[in-house]
């Protein structure tokens, strides 16, 4: 009988796999066009990850205005009331950014602290000096991991 459970705990063992997180990409925000100042587009909220970045594509037409985007990053609690929040970048390596503007065509590359503990959170771009003809196309994709 132990013979016979020890063949059955090896076999039981042999067929366990291991298992990985999957990395799962969203679009928050699909090519948008920003033609009035000083609107802009967020994304609606989204839940916290272990692992969680932005990808954001950012195109601006400029005809008579010097166009801008102000990224804005929030979080909160209750999903209901927000502040803003802060995220690394490529650019500033271990030092937490608040604040990130563009002003030529780009694609920016943000993250979050893995130690954050808001449960929500909601990525976009502010636009400053848009009309009619000067405007800004923005799509903002995240990139989570379980």
């Amino acid at each position: 009988m132990k013979k016979l459970f020890l063949v059955a705990l090896i076999l039981a063992l042999c067929m366990v796999q291991p298992v990985f997180a999957g990395t799962r990409t969203s679009t928050l925000i699909d090519a948008v066009t920003i033609t009035d100042d000083p609107m802009g587009a967020t994304s609606d909220s989204i839940r916290m990850y272990p692992k969680l970045a932005f990808l954001i594509e950012y195109d601006e037409t400029e005809v008579s205005n010097a166009v801008s985007g102000i990224v804005t990053y929030e979080v909160s609690f209750d999903n209901s009331t927000w502040v803003a929040g802060s995220w690394y970048d490529v650019e500033g390596g271990i030092t937490l950014d608040t604040v990130e503007i563009f002003v030529e065509d780009t694609n920016y590359y943000m993250w979050v602290d893995d130690k954050a503990i808001a449960p929500y959170y909601r990525v976009g771009i502010t636009a400053v000096n848009t009309d009619s003809d000067d405007t800004i196309v923005v799509t903002i994709t995240s990139v989570t991991k379980e």
